[in-house]
C-alpha cells in the first residue's frame, strides 16, 4: 500500500502524523470492507485529516472519527448522484435520526448499510461516555447536517430554474451559506471529537467551541467550494460559487457570465481567509487555548483549506 501522505505537505504538523494516518488508512479499509456503499477513494485524505487534528489519540479514537468522516462523505456522495431517491430520502433521515439516538427506527432497512454502519458508530461511541449535554449537542448537529445535505440537493434543482417537490425557490447566497456550514459535516465531525476527547471541562465552554467550530466549518466550506466548483456544475449540483454568481448577475446585469464568476470567486476568497482568521482569533480568546482540542480545531481549519488549495476529496489521487 502506498503512504497515504504522498504528495502533500505535512511539515510544521506533529511528527506522528504520517504513521497515524497510515495505520488508521489500514484501519478504515478494513472497517469498510463491510459496507458496499463506502468508496475508498477518499479515504487517503481522510486519514491525513484525522491524523493532523488528533494526532495523539488511540488508535481506535482514530479510526472511530475517520469512520464518522466517511460515513458524511458517503452519505453527501449518495444524495447528491440520486443514489438514495427522492421518495425515500423522508423515511431514511427518520431512520437514521432514530439510530443515532439508538431508537427503533418506524420503517427499519435492512438492506442499507448506511444505516448498519451509522448503528456500528453509535455503539462505538457508547464506549466513550459523556455528559447528557455533549450527546444532546452530537444529536442535534448529526440531525442539521443530514437535513443540510438533503437540502442542497433540492436547492440544485431550483438554482436550474427546474421544478421541485420541496416547492423551493432559487437559494440566496445567505440561505445557502446557513446550511452549507452543516452540510459540510465539520460541525457533527467536532461534535463527536468533543466527546472522544474525554475532556470534563468541554461542557463549560461548549458554547464558545460551537461558535469556534461553526467559523472553521465556514472557512472549510468557503475552500470546499472554491476547490469543487467545475466538477459540481458538471454535476449540476450546488456550491456558494454558483449562487454568489447568480447574486452578482442579478445586481450588475451589465456583466456576463465570466465576469461574474470571477468577481464571485474573488470575493469567496476573501472571505475564507478572513475567516481562517476569525477562527485562530476565537481559538486564541478561548479560556484553555493551549488545550488539545483547541489546537487540535487550529491545526484542522489550516490542514484542510491547505488541502482544499491543492486536492478534493472525492477524487484525491496519491503521487509518488
Amino acid at each position: 500500500m502506498k503512504a497515504p501522505v504522498a504528495g502533500l505537505e505535512l511539515t510544521g504538523f506533529p511528527e506522528p502524523v504520517a504513521e497515524c494516518a497510515r495505520e488508521t488508512q489500514v484501519d478504515l479499509a478494513r472497517w469498510a470492507g463491510q459496507y458496499p456503499s463506502f468508496d475508498p477513494t477518499p479515504f487517503s485524505g481522510l486519514v491525513l485529516t484525522t491524523a493532523v487534528h488528533v494526532p495523539t489519540w488511540s488508535r481506535p479514537k482514530r479510526l472511530l472519527a475517520a469512520i464518522v468522516s466517511a460515513w458524511i462523505l458517503t452519505f453527501d456522495g449518495m444524495v447528491d448522484e440520486g443514489r438514495i431517491p427522492e421518495s425515500e430520502q423522508a423515511s431514511r433521515l427518520a431512520a437514521y435520526k432514530a439510530v443515532i439516538r439508538r431508537d427503533t427506527p418506524t420503517s427499519p432497512l435492512p438492506k442499507d448499510d448506511l444505516s448498519q454502519a451509522l448503528r456500528d458508530i453509535r455503539e462505538r461511541m457508547a464506549a466513550y461516555p459523556s455528559s447528557a449535554a455533549l450527546f444532546r449537542h452530537w444529536e442535534s448537529s448529526f440531525d442539521q447536517m443530514v437535513d443540510a445535505i438533503v437540502w442542497h440537493h433540492h436547492a440544485a434543482s431550483a438554482l436550474r430554474g427546474m421544478p421541485d417537490r420541496a416547492g423551493m425557490h432559487r437559494p440566496s447566497y445567505e440561505a445557502l451559506i446557513e446550511r452549507a456550514l452543516h452540510s459540510i459535516g465539520v460541525p457533527f465531525y467536532l461534535a463527536t471529537c468533543f466527546i472522544l476527547h474525554e475532556d470534563p471541562t468541554i461542557e463549560e465552554r461548549l458554547p464558545g467551541l460551537i461558535e469556534i467550530g461553526e467559523e472553521c466549518a465556514l472557512a472549510i466550506r468557503l475552500a470546499n467550494d472554491l476547490r469543487t466548483w467545475e466538477r459540481e456544475e458538471i454535476e449540476q449540483t450546488i456550491n456558494t460559487v454558483m449562487v454568489l454568481r447568480h447574486d452578482i448577475l442579478r445586481e450588475n446585469p451589465g456583466i456576463g457570465p465570466a465576469e461574474s464568476r470571477n468577481r464571485a470567486i474573488q470575493v469567496l476568497k476573501d472571505r475564507e481567509l478572513a475567516s481562517i482568521a476569525r477562527t485562530h482569533r476565537l481559538l486564541a480568546c478561548s479560556p484553555r487555548s493551549s488545550s488539545p482540542v483547541e489546537t487540535g480545531i487550529g491545526r484542522l481549519v489550516t490542514y484542510v483549506t491547505g488541502y482544499y488549495a491543492l486536492q478534493d476529496y472525492r477524487t484525491f489521487s496519491q503521487r509518488g
